[in-house]
């Protein structure tokens, strides 16, 4: 999917793009394993409820645990966000979360520690479910 492609074409970029000054920054956070659904949207929404009017601009191409090989394409402005769209299938062999963040005085760290308690506390509890329930 070629108009996918500018998406993602500085992902690889490991520095933060600090084009407009030193409250803004931009950069990329890669997440590995699969991720609820019911995690990567509490994850959002809480992000957007506490940090909306600094997270300037927020993409990315999302792989969940409910279909893997069908990633999710998520695209919002400070608290407005279009619903996400699920494609067919991976536009590369790369099947790796990948989220694009501009933000206002919001270090990467920030975002990195959000979301990774958020998705491991989903994910644990989406894997218990599959296997078999919480006890």
């Amino acid at each position: 999917m070629p108009w996918l492609a500018p998406w993602f074409e500085d992902l690889d970029d490991d520095h933060d793009h600090n084009h407009q000054g030193e409250d803004i920054q931009a950069y990329s956070l890669v997440i590995e394993q699969p991720i609820s659904a019911s995690a990567f949207s509490l994850a959002m929404n809480l992000m957007v409820g506490s940090k909306g009017v600094d997270l300037l601009r927020v993409k990315g191409i999302v792989r969940l645990l409910d279909d893997p090989d069908r990633p999710v394409i998520v695209h919002g402005v400070q608290h407005v966000f279009h619903e996400p769209i699920r494609l067919d299938s991976w536009p590369s062999g790369d099947r790796l979360t990948r989220l694009v963040f501009i933000t206002r005085n919001i270090p990467k760290k920030t975002v990195e520690t959000f979301f990774s308690a958020w998705t491991t506390l989903g994910n644990d509890r989406a894997l218990a479910a599959i296997d078999g329930g919480l006890s």
